[in-house]
């Protein structure tokens, strides 16, 4: 079995150095687009990765999008090209191919809501037996209070702009969460999966 060591970078002074917040992620037409969107359908309450509902953990809600609806359709290309780039830039190792690694998303409101603990997307494994890698979350609005993501064991915290999105790897090194929310906050969390046959993606190394 391969090992993947997401430390094997050329520049890993930080852990931070890995956390790349891009501000031009999509347009402002497609934001609006979005919020149009979200405005239209219906909401449920968001599971967690192993298909349960905590309040408690995370208090959010999905907004019913196919897998199929343009929107996730553009979306899912721009998350992919968004990691092409991210991979170039930290110039990780051949081996994690973003054109080839499956990727999930959706749509995310926090409407006065409570937010999501901090937490760790790697340790959520998928029916299909993949482990998270990478993460990109999108933003689709700014005008709500609160809402920020943060990073408690890096000390980073940050409320992202309309428009941008922020990318960084899914490991036990990136513990995050989002603080509670007065208003509305749309996003587009995504994950891009790894079989887990293929690589070992909790190598002590990458701690």
């Amino acid at each position: 079995m391969n090992t993947l060591n997401l430390t094997r970078l050329k520049r890993i002074e930080s852990p931070l150095n890995r956390i790349k917040y891009v501000e031009n992620f999509c347009s402002e037409d497609f934001c609006n687009r979005v919020l149009d969107e979200v405005g239209r359908r219906r909401g449920m309450l968001a599971l967690l990765a192993d298909n349960h509902i905590d309040k408690n953990t995370r208090d959010a809600d999905e907004v019913n999008f196919s897998g199929s609806d343009p929107i996730i359709l553009e979306l899912r290309k721009k998350f992919r090209n968004a990691l092409i780039d991210y991979e170039k830039e930290l110039e990780i190792l051949n081996f994690i191919d973003a054109r080839k690694l499956e990727l999930e998303t959706s749509i995310i409101t926090y409407t006065n809501q409570k937010g999501y603990i901090p937490h760790i997307d790697s340790c959520y494994v998928s029916r299909d037996s993949t482990y998270r890698l990478f993460s990109i979350v999108a933003y689709f609005n700014d005008d709500y209070l609160g809402g920020d993501i943060y990073f408690p064991n890096l000390g980073f915290t940050l409320k992202p702009k309309k428009g941008s999105c922020l990318i960084f790897p899914s490991d036990n090194s990136y513990l995050h969460g989002v603080k509670p929310v007065i208003g509305q906050k749309v996003i587009s969390p995504c994950w891009f999966h790894i079989k887990a046959n293929e690589f070992n993606v909790f190598d002590p190394a990458v701690v």
